[in-house]
């Protein structure tokens, strides 16, 4: 018969994985993958299998928590690159958070363009030869996926591909 003080870690992984499973948002699955690890680590506790428990705990709570962190933070980050004395207006910088939130990006703003060429950078804000407020993204993908959610928006804030890219 299994002692009632195991019951919890029995029950919470089944349903922490299902969960986890399921999940969209990558930071809520990383609460829920540090959470399965540790109920696992509660588990080889109770059966006696400290070594294994603390393993887990260490390895697959802590260390994996720690780069899945990593690599969200890197992954859903959109840096645009804007000159400090032409800088997007702040209801088109609104309007901008708010588009890329729906795919699940946050925007990060940079005045200095990044030692390591344009690698690094998602878009560009510049003015075309109409003054007008231009974003030229890097990625059409994202471009696609963007008007896809919001097309007036798009056309409103004049996303569009940067022509540098050619047929890539």
């Amino acid at each position: 018969m299994t002692p009632s003080y195991v019951i919890p870690p029995l029950l919470g992984i089944p349903l922490i994985g299902l969960a986890l499973v399921r999940c969209d948002d990558p930071w809520k699955a990383v609460v829920l993958r540090s959470s399965l690890g540790g109920f696992a680590s509660l588990l080889f506790a109770t059966y006696g299998a400290v070594d294994v428990a603390v393993t887990e705990a260490l390895v697959g709570t802590l260390l994996s928590t720690l780069l899945y962190t990593v690599a969200i933070k890197s992954t859903t980050t959109f840096r645009l690159l804007q000159h400090p004395q032409a800088s997007m207006p702040p209801e088109q910088e609104q309007q901008l958070r708010r588009l890329l939130s729906m795919v699940g990006l946050r925007l990060e703003l940079i005045g200095i363009a990044p030692s390591s060429a344009t690698g690094d950078l998602h878009a560009a804000f510049i003015r075309n030869d109409e003054n007008q407020p231009t974003v030229l993204i890097r990625h059409r993908s994202l471009l696609a996926e963007l008007t896809a959610r919001d097309s007036h928006a798009v056309r409103e804030m004049n996303l569009i591909l940067d022509p540098s890219l050619g047929s890539r």
